[in-house]
């Protein structure tokens, strides 16, 4: 009811003073003022989570799962979404959407050494078999020499 009073009559008065007459401080006022505002129209920036989530779904399906939160909200702004770093990573966590990990190099088998004893380069899959080519080549009386 005070504040009604003071939105009716503060064009005749200043609000400063309308509110020293009815005991309220001025910034109460104002901040009322802020929320009566922001009820009266809808949210329309914010997108529901589902909507967001079909936004984050049809991204992570076109990059093939190799996005994870912080270039998929960066896809989002660019694709005009707005929406807060933070709710992309908890609605990601929740749904069990992560990126893909690329896998890690791994040397495979060992091509093309030269063995001791070979004066070509043949092509050999593990330092065993290398070994054994030598041992055969050997000639029987002579002693194995560790190296």
């Amino acid at each position: 009811m005070r504040y009604a009073f003071i939105e009716r009559n503060r064009r005749y008065w200043p609000v400063s003073v309308l509110c020293e007459l009815l005991g309220v401080s001025p910034s109460g006022y104002h901040q009322r003022k802020q929320r009566t505002v922001s009820t009266d129209r809808p949210d329309r920036g914010r997108l529901s989570d589902d909507a967001l989530l079909a936004h984050i779904k049809a991204i992570h399906a076109g990059v093939k799962g190799e996005y994870g939160w912080p270039r998929m909200w960066k896809e989002l702004l660019a694709r005009g979404v707005r929406v807060g770093k933070e709710r992309v990573r908890k609605l990601m966590a929740l749904h069990g959407i992560r990126a893909r990990h690329k896998r890690k190099y791994i040397a495979g088998p060992v091509r093309f050494l030269v063995c001791r004893g070979h004066e070509t380069i043949t092509e050999i899959t593990s330092y065993d078999r290398c070994n054994r080519d030598q041992e055969e080549q050997e000639p029987e009386g002579a002693e194995a020499v560790p190296r």
